[in-house]
């Protein structure tokens, strides 16, 4: 795999893409292939031609799908770095870009967790969790959003969606692999502890196929999932085009008609209705980069895609590129269990519908 960001893997993702919009317009340093720091200078018709060429993105995320001219102009560019000229292949896909080149030095409880950090003395009880390299979306808000509270030395009182959350001491991230991600924090003076008061899944990108999945099936996922009716008439609707997606590739999928199956994906297992919010039983599923603005004795919290939703509401996913469906597809490694038997190289997952791609068959039409 190409550790590099030549054209073909700057445009593998519409998310790499943005990032890479986004250092070099604030002027940030890129690391070379050589594992050398550069800043590249800032010119227009580089700037325009990136963005020209990401438009080419939005229906499919597919180098192939940028015209040749285009591409023929992207592997010829000549940038401006403050150590000479220099070409995309040149510059190394870090782990900000989702790779693996240059050497990744997790940032500091300080740098991550800002106001939440500097008052951690309150309850030394409390963990801060710094997010790992492959959640850089978490990261980026964490960061985003701690600093903002530092900078004005909080706590603040932050509206998010219809909710007012009092005394915000700042945001964590929520260890080990529940539905959220991250957890907003308050401090409780009667019990001079820190507490978590709302849940938060968040994802990168702005798109549905930004979303790798919803959910899985597996006993993993719960039982008011894996258990559910409609996820084992999938299963049984499979077994019988197993063969199509091993050896063909293909894929399939169930639109959800049980509106509370989709609501466990989303929010997830543990989802009731007014109950108790935790890590697996969430407020609020956001997708893209948080904004904070005041607004009177508030500070509001948005994200950019449209795509954010508050539980229980799962209007967005029930129609479009969002839409939430069983789905099937080849990888290796991985399986299912119908009937007593197991089905190899199958992945079965929640998926919005635009991730499996337009050649997706719908399997109760079939």
């Amino acid at each position: 795999m190409a550790s590099d960001l030549r054209p073909a893997e700057l445009f593998k993702r519409t998310g790499r893409v943005d990032k890479f919009i986004e250092k070099y317009e604030k002027n940030d340093d890129f690391l070379t292939t050589d594992n050398k720091k550069v800043k590249l200078k800032k010119q227009k018709h580089v700037l325009n031609l990136i963005k020209e060429a990401r438009r080419y993105l939005e229906s499919s995320d597919s180098y192939t799908q940028i015209p040749n001219n285009v591409r023929n102009e992207l592997n010829n560019l000549v940038l401006v770095s403050n150590t000479g000229p220099i070409h995309l292949k040149n510059l190394s896909k870090t782990y900000e870009f989702g790779g693996t080149g240059g050497a990744y030095s997790a940032p500091s409880a300080e740098a991550v967790h800002g106001f939440l950090y500097r008052m951690h003395h309150l309850d030394k009880t409390y963990k801060l969790n710094i997010p790992t390299r492959t959640e850089m979306g978490e990261l980026e808000v964490l960061m985003y959003v701690n600093k903002y509270i530092l900078d004005i030395e909080g706590p603040i009182d932050i509206k998010i969606g219809n909710k007012i959350l009092k005394n915000v001491y700042g945001f964590n991230k929520v260890s080990g692999t529940p539905k959220a991600d991250i957890s907003v924090v308050t401090f409780n003076e009667s019990k001079k502890s820190f507490e978590e008061i709302f849940y938060i899944s968040h994802k990168k990108g702005s798109r549905a196929n930004d979303y790798n999945q919803y959910s899985g099936v597996s006993p993993g996922a719960g039982s008011n999932i894996y258990n559910h009716p409609e996820v084992k008439e999938f299963l049984g609707l499979l077994t019988k085009f197993y063969d199509e997606i091993v050896k063909d590739k293909k894929r399939y999928y169930m639109p959800i008609k049980d509106e509370k199956l989709i609501q466990y994906a989303l929010y997830g297992p543990k989802f009731t209705v007014g109950g108790i919010k935790n890590e697996d039983n969430i407020d609020m599923i956001a997708q893209g980069n948080p904004s904070i603005m005041k607004s009177g004795k508030f500070y509001t919290l948005t994200f950019s895609a449209g795509s954010t939703s508050f539980s229980p509401d799962i209007g967005h996913y029930k129609s479009g590129d969002y839409q939430a469906v069983i789905g099937a597809r080849y990888t290796s490694d991985r399986g299912f269990v119908y009937g007593g038997k197991r089905y190899n190289d199958v992945r079965v997952l929640i998926f919005p519908v635009k991730t499996l791609g337009s050649e997706a068959k719908n399997i109760k039409e079939l």
